[in-house]
């Protein structure tokens, strides 16, 4: 299984691993002074993984809303 999407100003919350075996879980958090904006969660599911969630910074959170 290819490894997890990246997340701009963010990393996932376990070791990387080489191989994902399907249905594996990974849980992401932001780097500091980001908010971390949709499922904390990616999931594999045949073959591909869910949507990430985004880090946001305030400045990206107020442009995101208009």
């Amino acid at each position: 299984m290819w490894p997890p999407p990246p997340l701009n100003t963010g990393d996932i919350t376990s070791l990387p691993l080489s191989v994902y075996p399907p249905g594996s879980t990974l849980g992401y958090y932001c780097q500091p002074f980001y908010e971390l904006w949709g499922s904390t969660n990616v999931t594999c599911r045949n073959g591909q993984w869910s949507e990430p969630p985004k880090c946001m910074g305030n400045i990206q959170r107020k442009h995101e809303q208009k």
